[in-house]
């Protein structure tokens, strides 16, 4: 029969075991994150030349990709004290409407070129998706309110982009045979690419509870890979870029 000492420990050690300590020792974590995001190019373009009444043609757009907004949620389990492994899943858009430009041969004299800019109607979209595969270690205390994680790994990126496909234009000749085009609406269209890069940030947590905090989030994240432009002719992209943000830690 156990003493009534082995009886009175086991008692404790199991309400202790249930209660849990101040900070709860981590075997898996959840975040949720949302925030700012600034692409890995602020602008790129794309152009085309073909011939045209037996000299060259050529029209171009421009995309510009200003900070727009990411929403992220991930997940991993530590298999140590200070080092897990985990996936997160992140989305980022960014809009702006894109430059267009034409230069046409005249239609009656050689070496008389027009040329005309113009910006898209609407507003043109990217956006991004990225798969984050990411080995995490912790650099401080692993069982302290306030942590530090870094983390870095492979990235899968997925973009749809809208893009120009063909650039519409009108001509005219006024006295003199002053020839003049005027851009008059472009195509556009959907366009979708995919293609592996990498990322590497760091993470602070501060948890209010055993299980439940907030935290704040740096990530630079860098892709490339071809999409169409013109007419499909393909151009090379970078994606990613750098995501600053916050939001909930969860700890199990």
């Amino acid at each position: 029969m156990p003493s009534l000492q082995r009886v009175w420990s086991g008692v404790v050690l199991i309400a202790v075991v249930l209660a849990g300590p101040a900070v709860a020792q981590e075997r898996a974590w959840i975040d949720v994150n949302a925030g700012v995001a600034t692409a890995a190019q602020e602008a790129y373009s794309t152009s085309v030349s073909f011939p045209f009444r037996q000299e060259t043609a050529t029209a171009a757009a421009g995309y510009g990709l200003p900070t727009g907004a990411f929403f992220d949620v991930g997940g991993g389990w530590m298999f140590h004290p200070r080092v897990g492994a985990g996936i997160s899943v992140a989305g980022a858009a960014h809009e702006e409407t894109a430059t267009l430009s034409a230069t046409i041969p005249h239609p009656l004299f050689f070496d008389l070129p027009a040329s005309a800019t113009a910006s898209t109607a609407d507003t043109l979209t990217r956006s991004e998706t990225a798969i984050d595969l990411q080995v995490m270690a912790i650099v401080t205390p692993p069982d302290a309110a306030l942590t530090v994680r870094v983390f870095a790994g492979p990235t899968h990126f997925r973009v749809r982009q809208d893009t120009v496909n063909d650039v519409l234009y009108q001509e005219a000749i006024t006295g003199g045979n002053v020839f003049s085009i005027t851009i008059t609406d472009a195509v556009i269209v959907e366009e979708d690419a995919s293609g592996w890069g990498f990322h590497a940030g760091a993470d602070v947590r501060y948890f209010f509870t055993p299980r439940v905090g907030v935290g704040a989030i740096v990530r630079v994240s860098r892709g490339e890979m071809d999409i169409a432009g013109i007419f499909g002719d393909p151009t090379t992209i970078d994606t990613g870029g750098v995501q600053i943000g916050g939001g909930l830690r969860l700890k199990f």
